[in-house]
């Protein structure tokens, strides 16, 4: 009987070990959302943590995403981004002008990005 509170005590000592130990995911907090500058304009991504446009709702490509800055910076060149990775692509958004709306690939999803004025 005092062998098993024991086992039963250390089990529970491994346990807590090892889910106090694990490995958690670290979330790397940014001063400002993401954004991209394109066509002399400053685009916001409202929620990057979806994807909120389909293949669907893209149209045309229009470039790339050329200069990625450091997270805590605002994009003020053209092609220059906060988050998103060198090379990902800008679309257009069917049926809405480019003033209003453009659509960033990022890592196979797609996110829409607005001047702040909309």
């Amino acid at each position: 009987m005092l062998k098993n509170k024991i086992l039963n005590c250390l089990i529970a000592i491994v346990l807590i070990t090892i889910v106090g130990c694990s490995k958690k995911t670290e979330v790397t907090k940014f001063d400002f959302p993401p954004m991209i500058f394109w066509n002399d304009t400053l685009y916001y991504v409202k929620d990057i943590s979806y994807s909120s446009a389909t293949i669907q709702d893209i149209n045309n490509k229009i470039g790339e995403i050329n200069n990625v800055i450091d997270g805590s910076m605002k994009p003020k060149t053209n092609g220059s981004a906060n988050i998103f990775k060198k090379g990902c692509s800008i679309y257009t958004f069917r049926g809405r002008n480019e003033n209003e709306v453009i659509v960033i690939e990022y890592e196979g999803k797609y996110y829409i990005a607005s001047p702040k004025s909309y």
